[in-house]
């Protein structure tokens, strides 16, 4: 077995993933720099380890930044596009809250881009949005989304050949690979200053 992304208690068992901790962080380091106080975090299931280590940079990059722990917004939904449609419907419903917003994957921001546009909330001009994942649809829509991007196809390559190396030593003991996430700038995100 060879696990992607999620480790299982009591199971020895290799594990190629993503510094999902490092991914957060720099997401929101990311807005922080670019005058941006006021950020919430479109979460997925709150159990889902990837997205709890995601969620935990988020909140030590705002306490870095001297952000207190009541004016942190995280938001728990779906990992779907109708989960970041409603998200768009509450903060346009709540005056627009945050200037800017990560979205744990890009089925959420893609939903928030696009029921912020039929809302006629401009991104990034009222809002900025940062995503996680890079598939094809976050760079096609307009405006393209900035992102976290996880390489899976590294991702894939490392856990084939964990597995064949297990099965060529089936009592090696467990091993991990970590790969480090990538910002990728594109139009989503304004400078607040």
């Amino acid at each position: 077995v060879v696990l992607l992304n999620q480790a299982v208690r009591g199971l020895n068992a290799c594990m190629a993933q993503m510094k999902d901790y490092e991914g957060g962080y720099e997401a929101t380091r990311y807005l922080l720099k670019r005058g941006h106080r006021r950020i919430a975090f479109l979460n997925g299931y709150a159990n889902a380890v990837a997205v709890a280590d995601r969620e935990r940079g988020f909140c030590d990059a705002m306490a870095d930044a001297g952000i207190l722990a009541g004016d942190i917004h995280i938001e728990y939904k779906e990992f779907t596009e109708e989960s970041g449609r409603e998200f768009a419907d509450e903060i346009v419903r709540d005056g627009l809250p945050f200037t800017a917003v990560i979205a744990a994957n890009d089925l959420l921001a893609i939903g928030f881009l696009l029921r912020l546009q039929e809302l006629g909330v401009s991104v990034p001009g009222q809002v900025s949005l940062v995503g996680f994942d890079d598939t094809l649809a976050v760079r096609v829509c307009h405006p393209a989304i900035t992102v976290m991007r996880y390489d899976f196809s590294r991702m894939g390559e490392a856990m084939a050949d964990l597995l064949l190396e297990h099965m060529e030593r089936p009592f090696m003991k467990a091993k991990g690979i970590s790969f480090e996430p990538e910002l990728i700038e594109r139009e989503s995100v304004r400078d607040m200053s």
